[in-house]
């Protein structure tokens, strides 16, 4: 008698917290991929959230067609610690991570997994990131995704990785817990060895939500992260940043600006040295109590980013601003 193996050739991970209202609309979009579902599982992986999540993925669990297993963390850990207990727990040859914040295109499995398959030596396969169709009323704290191109960052909405390199590496690292994990397990594969593939075709949507200022200003002050994963993976440094010793321009701007205000006391023509940083931060509102918000947003926002990069560059023993 012929043994058939019931392994999936790939495995979906998706790590989520406090999101259970938008778990049905992902479960509805992995319902509609074209690889048939006897190919592929899901892996959805609550950590510690404490909504009604773990009710909502028991009760998916029950009515989608394909494979669907609801994991829990032993404690809220940040989505380095859900991926690994997700992949670890998996059994497909690939494993693709999406986000609970994003809608898979219906062929994003069969195309991802046509595209590893092709690629002997893959590393790492990353797909395109894409904004949702139709108008969105953009405000001051619109965030969204959007990887048109290969990315440095290896944003964790849209990756895949042979089962053997994620064992290889250990996937992700969660000492880096909620921000640049994802971008350290991408260097880290191609550290590893072998290549790395975009695949535009292997596409996600990523939903257009309006942040409040105090989630834009933790976002910013984990930016410092960033630091801490091209001190490991030095390879960032070049392909990522702006320059080897700075993220963006408009770091460096903001900096320059800091300094000459310090010097304006005895030379009070030293703030024109703030013009690059109000160039390249200028706002599009026409009006100018508008602009004058969006500016000051922005130097708080930027103000945040330089603390946590000098911060981390001392941690580190490395130049990043």
């Amino acid at each position: 008698m012929i043994a058939v193996s019931t392994e999936p050739d790939i495995s979906v991970v998706v790590p989520t917290f406090r999101r259970s209202a938008g778990l049905a609309r992902l479960a509805d979009a992995l319902e509609a991929q074209t690889l048939d579902h006897a190919r592929f599982e899901v892996v959805i992986v609550d950590d510690c959230s404490p909504d009604d999540t773990e009710d909502v993925l028991r009760a998916l669990a029950e009515r989608v067609s394909f494979t669907l297993r609801p994991l829990r963390t032993a404690r809220n850990g940040g989505p380095a610690a859900a991926r690994n207990l997700g992949w670890r727990s998996s059994r497909g040859r690939y494993v693709a991570f999406t986000d609970d914040d994003c809608v898979p295109r219906p062929e994003w499995l069969e195309q991802a997994l046509t595209t590893c398959r092709a690629t002997p030596d893959l590393a790492v396969l990353q797909g395109a990131t894409l904004r949702p169709d139709g108008p969105y009323p953009y405000g001051p704290g619109t965030v969204y995704r959007e990887t048109l191109r290969p990315s440095p960052y290896f944003e964790g909405c849209n990756l895949v990785f042979p089962r053997a390199v994620l064992e290889r590496t250990g996937g992700f690292d969660e000492g880096f817990g909620w921000y640049g994990e994802d971008t350290a397990a991408g260097w880290a594969a191609l550290e590893a060895g072998g290549e790395w593939v975009f695949d535009e075709t292997a596409a996600v949507e990523h939903e257009i939500v309006e942040r409040p200022f105090r989630w834009i200003l933790m976002m910013a002050w984990r930016e410092g992260r960033l630091v801490d994963v091209a001190a490991r993976h030095p390879e960032v440094r070049r392909r990522a940043f702006w320059r080897p010793w700075a993220h963006r321009p408009s770091n460096v701007a903001f900096i320059l600006g800091m300094c000459c205000t310090l010097a304006a006391p005895r030379r009070p023509s030293a703030l024109v040295g703030w013009l690059p940083w109000l160039w390249l931060r200028r706002p599009r509102q026409r009006s100018l109590p508008a602009s004058v918000a969006v500016v000051s947003r922005r130097f708080v926002e930027d103000g945040v980013v330089a603390a946590t990069m000098v911060r981390s560059s001392l941690r580190n023993r490395i130049v990043v601003l």
